[in-house]
């Protein structure tokens, strides 16, 4: 059962990716392409190598300080909280790509 759950969330996170990537692609001229393309992945494999530390120690401290001396919302829902915050940013900016974006730019 799990693995058939498994198979909608590599093709959207594939679909995603390929999506990222044609948005920057899209959005220099051609000949700095390959180097914006290189700061996206130097700043995307840094955000994943940060974000599992920050959350997992967020989601530490909310549940040995957080739920015994602050409560609610600062217990263990602190932490998916940021996730839910987050995809809301992320789906506002998404929401706010200009129309320009779906072709390339041209000199």
């Amino acid at each position: 059962m799990l693995s058939i759950l498994q198979i909608p969330l590599r093709v959207f996170t594939t679909i995603c990716f390929v999506m990222g990537a044609l948005l920057v692609n899209n959005s220099v001229l051609p000949d700095k392409v390959g180097a914006v393309n290189g700061l996206n992945m130097a700043f995307s494999g840094l955000v994943r190598g940060i974000a599992p530390v920050s959350m997992g120690s967020l989601y530490a401290w909310s549940v040995d300080y957080g739920t015994e001396h602050i409560g609610f919302p600062f217990d263990y829902h602190l932490t998916f909280y940021f996730l839910a915050l987050t995809f809301w940013l992320a789906l506002c900016q998404a929401v706010r790509v200009p129309q320009h974006m779906n072709h390339m730019k041209l000199k």
